[in-house]
């Protein structure tokens, strides 16, 4: 074999094996490139999922926040107007407290309203000031009576201007116990508010027991 064939041969084979160290190249940069595309795909996807994740937390809590907000404005919306339902009742009741003085059960009403009073008191002497009503059914023998039964010494003072009922007072007048009507309403409203606005809705409720006097407070006849 001549010189030049053996030196065409070499030359063949060093092109073959740079072909082909060539081509082992090139398909483990696209082996690489792949596997890199196929990693950043997972992470991008896995970003995606987690973004996707964190916005779903996020309008949940924003929802809940929101719910929470409705409730709470529906909430105060219903206590306003609860109150305000309640403070028309309060209203007219207050209105008609003088009506009370025209019941036929007034006098005995009021004798109630003095025992009360004075027991309530508790001290040994006591004068009762009374609305003019109230007055003429607190007699010297109702006063007598009362004195004796709660064993205190019971006298009539001033009339009353405006408000109906009775107050009790120590004769210097450092103690008092205010037993009018619109007294005994304010210090039983409280009370009663639960009862009053139940009968309003049409709820079932008991009707309070006690009302503005230590007895019925309905007109007889």
């Amino acid at each position: 074999m001549s010189e030049a064939t053996r030196f065409e041969q070499l030359r063949r084979v060093i092109l073959e094996q740079a072909r082909r160290d060539a081509q082992r190249v090139v398909e483990q940069a696209k082996a690489e490139a792949s596997a890199s595309l196929q990693r950043a795909a997972v992470q991008a996807e896995q970003e995606s999922q987690r973004q996707a994740a964190a916005l779903e937390r996020r309008l949940a809590s924003d929802m809940e926040q929101a719910l929470a907000q409705a409730q709470l404005e529906a909430q105060m919306l219903w206590l306003e107007q609860r109150e305000a339902l309640l403070r028309r009742v309060l209203a007219g009741v207050t209105e008609q407290l003088a009506s009370v003085a025209a019941w036929p059960n007034y006098p005995q009403l009021a004798v109630n309203l003095a025992r009360e009073a004075v027991v309530r008191l508790g001290a040994p002497e006591v004068v009762l000031e009374a609305d003019p009503q109230a007055q003429s059914a607190l007699d010297a023998a109702t006063l007598f009576a009362l004195s004796a039964e709660l064993d205190v010494v019971v006298t009539l003072g001033p009339a009353l201007e405006t408000d109906l009922g009775v107050i009790a007072r120590t004769p210097e007048g450092h103690r008092r116990y205010d037993n009018t009507l619109a007294a005994r309403l304010e210090r039983l409203y409280p009370q009663l508010r639960t009862d009053i606005y139940a009968l309003l809705v049409g709820e079932d409720s008991q009707a309070a027991s006690s009302t503005l006097s230590p007895v019925s407070a309905t007109p007889h006849g």
